[in-house]
């Protein structure tokens, strides 16, 4: 372990509500909060290690940095910083823990349009009982085609539930398998139009990168078959929101969910287009967030700090050429 008193700026927006067990498990450690951009610029000064989200003026206020920590699986923040990307600094985030809520969050998603539970709850409401009225309209998820942009950890954990459901499994994978699998069909990225022309569900699940920002645009949302579903779980700004919209108001596209919008919080003044519309449904953000999740996250970053102190080699560590 080395001797170096080693310095952690925590992030308010990380995987740490309380310093009090952090101190416990690393004693020689100095751990600082950045409540505000100010303290985060002062803190930061001197720290080895941030966890947490930063801005470029924050990293650009730093002296000694040698790792930033997403407790996230996107980096999309770090990769916003050029400073950071072209430095020596380590960039790791925290894969898997989010997997299986987001799985989920996309299922409860499917679910919702495939037995009309908006319109359900609606009725409800008024007290309304008329079983006619979804005669035909119910969907079944099995034998129908899921097509997964993003092949990663939550890609995958999606299939692993399309394979209950007893649906097709298409997905695109940066790089595909080199034996097939029956059960799933695994594409390159140049097969992107292939995939949306035959998905009754498609779900978005890949990082936001520099290639993927902005991919689903006007083009290939009309690649989409009329009675299709997208649902976004990753990042809003892979998709194109008002082309979005456009689709969904028109009935090119039967409709839409996501967990993500490209502005986050949204700009009352400018809200998304997506806003309002009775086929889109929105969450905010809030496909992962269980208390099993967050203990997951605090463990995972627990351990690769002590890999830190240790000398040992990090985990999750991310390709800045790839952005994720």
């Amino acid at each position: 372990m080395t001797n170096k008193v080693i310095k952690v700026m925590v992030g308010v927006d990380s995987c740490i509500p309380s310093l009090q067990d952090w101190h416990q498990a690393f004693p020689g450690v100095v751990f600082s909060i950045g409540n505000t951009p100010d303290e985060q610029r002062k803190h930061i000064r001197d720290a080895d290690v941030c966890i947490g989200a930063i801005t470029r003026d924050t990293f650009l206020a730093a002296r000694q940095i040698k790792w930033v920590a997403s407790p996230w699986a996107g980096i999309d923040f770090a990769m916003a910083i050029p400073e950071l990307v072209n430095s020596d600094v380590i960039i790791t985030h925290t894969p898997y823990v989010h997997a299986s809520s987001m799985a989920d969050h996309v299922f409860a998603m499917m679910l919702s349009f495939a037995h009309c539970l908006p319109q359900v709850l609606d009725d409800q409401k008024n007290r309304r009982f008329d079983t006619q009225k979804y005669h035909n309209r119910i969907l079944e998820l099995a034998g129908s085609t899921i097509g997964i942009l993003g092949f990663g950890a939550v890609g995958r954990a999606v299939a692993r539930r399309a394979d209950g459901f007893d649906m097709k499994i298409c997905a695109i994978a940066r790089t595909p398998p080199t034996h097939s699998n029956q059960e799933q069909v695994i594409w390159a990225p140049d097969r992107l139009d292939d995939l949306l022309k035959i998905s009754d569900w498609f779900v978005i699940s890949s990082p936001l990168t520099g290639e993927t920002q902005g991919l689903i645009d006007k083009r290939r949302i009309a690649l989409l078959k009329p009675s299709a579903h997208l649902i976004v779980i990753s990042r809003g700004a892979i998709i194109d929101e008002e082309a979005l919209a456009h689709a969904l108001r028109s009935g090119q596209l039967a409709g839409a969910a996501t967990d993500a919008l490209t502005i986050e919080p949204p700009d009352p003044q400018k809200p998304s287009p997506l806003w309002n519309l009775d086929n889109c449904l929105i969450s905010p953000h809030s496909s992962s967030p269980t208390a099993k999740m967050f203990a997951a996250r605090r463990a995972f970053c627990k351990a690769n700090l002590r890999r830190y102190l240790n000398g040992k080699s990090l985990m999750g560590i991310c390709d800045k050429t790839l952005g994720y």
